[in-house]
Parts: C-alpha cells; structure tokens; sequence
C-alpha cells in the first residue's frame, strides 16, 4: 500500500470513528438512552453523583438531554448521526466548528466535552467473565469474549497498517431480562466486570496493562423502544430512576 493511499485510509478512519463517537472520555461510564414513556429525566445529584458517574455518552446532540448537564461538570460524549457524517467529513475545520457551536455549545460548555450480535456459538461463562476454560488464539490466552473481541479488531487494524491506535468501546452492556440469559444477576456480572478491568487498567492479552476505556449501555431502560423484549432491559437503572443493581463507577 502506497504512502499515499495509506494516509487517505488514516483519515478515512480518524473521521468515521471519531466524528460517529466523537469525543473521549476517561474510563468507564454509561450511555444515556432516551426511548421510553415517558423520557425519564436526570437527577444529578440523586442519580450520578451518589453512583460515582461522571461522564455520560448520548447518541445525538439533543437539546433536552444536553441542557441538564449545563454547568453540572458532567463530562459528556456525544454521537454525531449518520446522516450528518458527509457533510462533516467533506467539510472543511470550519465547518465542523459551526456544527459544534450550533448543536452541542450552545448547551454545554466546551470544557464538559472530551473527546455487538455475534451468532457464533459461545457459552454464557465465557461472555460472562466467569469461564474457567483457556481459549489459546494468535499463542494468546483468552478466558472471555470481551477481550477476544476487542483484540480480533486491533489484530485487523494492525494488517492494515495501523499500529498503536487505542480502542473505545462505544457500547456494551447487559440485559436484565426478555431473552434467554438476560437476567440481573448477570447484568450485573457482565457489567461489574467491565467497569473493574477499566478502572484498573487490565487491558487484554494483546495489551495488557493498558486501559480500555468503556461506555456501558445503558444508564436507563427504554421501554418505548421496537425489536426484541430484551432491547427494552439494558437500563442500571429502571424507567421510574430506581436502581436495578448495585453497581459504582468509582
């Protein structure tokens, strides 16, 4: 691959990864959905604070999800939709800026912004960061899907080229209930484990030691939402702001 179209490809991903998840954030923290009936509201003091999160990712710059957080210190990541990314990606800086100014600025200060379906068979213990058997990939050991997963993807970046780059995970999560294998207990398994390997910095068998930082899906159940049973469970917490399980950020 020339320099040429190597540097085209670098770009390519710097605009589709950055500008779909723009931002980051430090860490683990939730994500803040907001299908359901009706749309329930944030509590700082009550619902973030005293569960130690401090940074929230939203899906598209809405003006009601984003004007609780004015002046909070409530850090924030915040998606761009898909139909936006065009114009943002043929654009020039300027344009960007405007978009900002226009959709995110406007509600919060700058200074608040920081930057899966597998059907492949697996066991539930695997997922679950409770399996006692040893996967060997790439003479790599693996106990869990999550790191397989995120390696898989650094593994495919790197036969492109691209080396070093960090890995966010954008969402993951857990449901409480409407599926086989969804249920609290394994909610809270699943996520407990996530928030603990980010907070300290375990990394994978690729990169260990190396701290993933993560955004848990969901910090509310959207019961307004289509699809599955299942897709309406993800909340920590329950529609009416009543805490599904116990689970710290901090």
């Amino acid at each position: 691959m020339d320099n040429h179209r190597k540097m085209r490809i670098r770009r390519s991903i710097f605009l589709t990864l950055l500008f779909p998840l723009l931002f980051l954030l430090s860490h683990s923290t939730v994500c803040y959905g907001r299908v359901a009936k009706p749309a329930t509201s944030l509590s700082r003091d009550q619902l973030l604070n005293s569960n130690g999160i401090s940074r929230i990712r939203l899906f598209n710059p809405d003006r009601d999800a984003l004007a609780p957080f004015s002046g909070t210190g409530i850090e924030l990541m915040i998606g761009v939709p898909n139909e936006i990314l065009p114009m943002l990606a043929n654009g020039t800086v300027a344009t960007s800026q405007q978009w900002l100014k226009s959709n995110i600025f406007t509600y919060v200060t700058p200074n608040q912004v920081r930057y899966i379906n597998n059907k492949e068979k697996t066991t539930l213990d695997y997922a679950l960061f409770r399996s006692s058997k040893i996967e060997v990939d790439q003479n790599l050991p693996y106990t869990n899907m999550f790191d397989a997963t995120i390696d898989a993807f650094v593994y495919a970046m790197e036969r492109e080229g691209f080396h070093g780059i960090p890995v966010v995970v954008t969402e993951t999560g857990w449901p409480k209930g409407g599926a086989d294998g969804a249920s609290v207990d394994n909610a809270l398994a699943y996520n407990g484990n996530v928030v603990m390997r980010a907070l300290a910095n375990i990394g994978t068998p690729k990169r260990p030691g190396v701290g993933i930082e993560v955004f848990l899906f969901d910090l509310f159940d959207e019961n307004g939402k289509s699809g599955g049973e299942y897709e309406r469970h993800f909340g920590i917490f329950e529609v009416n702001g009543i805490k599904a399980y116990d689970i710290r950020f901090n």
